[in-house]
């Protein structure tokens, strides 16, 4: 009967599961240098040629930093301006003096 050879073509076996793990963990974060330590790689350049398709857009994480600053910005305006408007309505209370409407 014969020995049968499995040949695997990427798409399964380990080859495919180091590359899952490469996704999974560049996705969570996980910086090209360190990824290149786990993997066993000896220059970091060669793991970031490898999956550098794989790391989030640097224009995603310039727009969403930027969107969350100004999110903080327009929160801490936000209430600034309530807080104004309180303490001038306050101090108008006090200009027309005890009894006057």
């Amino acid at each position: 009967m014969g020995r049968r050879r499995f040949k695997s073509d990427g798409t399964a076996g380990m080859h495919a599961l180091r590359h899952y793990f490469a996704s999974i963990t560049l996705a969570d974060g996980v910086n090209i240098k360190e990824l290149s330590e786990y993997l066993g790689h000896y220059d970091p350049g060669f793991t970031l040629q490898m999956y550098t398709h794989m790391l989030p857009s640097s224009y995603d994480r310039a727009r969403q930093a930027v969107d969350r600053r100004l999110e903080r910005l327009a929160r801490r305006l936000t209430e600034q301006s309530r807080s104004r408007a309180d303490h001038s309505r306050d101090l108008e209370d006090l200009d027309r003096g005890p009894g006057l409407l």
